[in-house]
């Protein structure tokens, strides 16, 4: 590889981009030397940034974190090392790369005409879900214990395959998309593939960011979940985030409006779409607005990682799993649903649904449980 070959990583923006940090100049050193508060021990001076040196690189004088674009990756998003170089355009093969001073500033939103296609789309997906083509999709919510009455106020919809029995395809120009704002793979594929399946919106603002996709039917777990080319990536009712209410955060859309339906009254329900997905500075910061945030991410191995993330990166965040003997907090309102009423003390710390962990036949009884598992000391 020549150096003209080399990619260039703006280490600057990366740190900025994925964690709570912002850098201001101090020093011509190195072509450039940045300073700002740490991610790690989050001391407001100390970590230090030489994005345009020959080897960017990092460097908190308090902590001793230090590394470079890969090492930041690896530490603070919990990539693994290929990963890493997957999402740096580094090849693993071949360590070297440059820095760069143009920092990547790309909207957060998607384009206007994006989200218009949207709602029309998901419009059009409700409606086929009450259709009779759309049974099997609404007999599957129904028996995860969701009610119609949840299913729509979170504007859920449905997709069948083409008369054809493929995938939908659309062009970009309907979606306001082009090569300039999406990545080579995407562009590739030359047009947006719908597949069949349920899509769940996502707003912010009161327009829609992100159409995520599950197929429950599909038999191969890798294509079960997805979202549409052009969403960005935002929570669910991010826009209800106050200071008023805590936050609940899950892993999964149906956990989250699971507890929604259940104790909306009392708490936001949030999901990040995937246990490593809505990391960004921004989703970070709108977190920031509630009292505290309560980590019930579901009870794997995925699930704990995201937790430790959470807890060490938001400062009003309490650890708080899915009962044992439930993998995430759809399945615990399915156990509230069908088992019959047993009280159960609740522990000095308690989980998010955990008061009562096998309740009555209603969903008010998870509304009992969450008001029950909030600490009595309010910030």
């Amino acid at each position: 590889m020549t150096v003209q070959q080399l990619p260039t990583i703006d280490l600057l923006s990366l740190i900025e981009q994925r964690a709570p940090v912002r850098f201001k100049r101090v020093a011509s050193s190195h072509g450039g030397e940045y300073a700002g508060n740490c991610p790690w021990c989050g001391g407001t001076d100390r970590f230090h940034c030489w994005p345009h040196s020959e080897r960017p690189r990092y460097w908190c004088r308090s902590c001793q974190a230090k590394g470079d674009a890969i090492e930041f990756l690896k530490t603070y998003s919990l990539m693994t090392f290929r990963d890493a170089c997957d999402e740096l355009g580094v090849d693993p093969s071949d360590m070297g790369y440059t820095g760069t001073a143009s920092p990547l500033r790309l909207p957060p939103e998607p384009p206007v005409q994006w989200m218009e296609t949207a709602a029309l789309f998901i419009s059009a997906a409700q409606r086929y879900l009450f259709s009779p083509g759309g049974k099997r999709y609404l007999d599957y919510l129904l028996g995860r214990g969701i009610t119609v009455e949840t299913i729509k106020k979170k504007n859920i919809g449905c997709v069948p395959l083409s008369k054809e029995g493929r995938w939908t395809e659309s062009p970009f120009e309907r979606w306001g998309l082009s090569e300039e704002n999406l990545t080579p793979e995407q562009f590739a594929k030359g047009c947006v593939r719908i597949p069949d399946g349920l899509f769940f919106p996502h707003y912010v603002n009161g327009q829609c960011w992100k159409l995520s996709m599950y197929r429950p039917f599909e038999p191969e777990k890798k294509y079960r979940r997805g979202f549409i080319i052009g969403s960005k990536e935002c929570l669910l009712n991010e826009d209800d985030f106050t200071s008023g209410k805590p936050v609940v955060m899950t892993e999964a859309f149906l956990d989250a409006i699971s507890i929604e339906q259940g104790a909306g009254d009392i708490v936001v329900a949030t999901s990040t779409d995937g246990s490593t997905s809505s990391r960004s500075l921004r989703c970070q910061a709108r977190l920031g607005y509630a009292p505290y945030v309560l980590l019930a991410f579901d009870n794997d191995p995925a699930g704990m990682d995201a937790s430790k993330f959470w807890g060490a990166h938001l400062k009003n965040a309490l650890f708080y799993p899915v009962p044992t003997g439930s993998k995430d907090a759809n399945e615990f309102l399915l156990l509230l649903l069908c088992q019959p009423y047993k009280k159960k003390s609740v522990s000095p710390i308690p989980s998010v649904l955990s008061a009562q962990e096998k309740s009555t036949r209603t969903p008010m009884r998870v509304h009992h449980a969450v008001s029950v598992a909030i600490p009595d000391n309010r910030p």
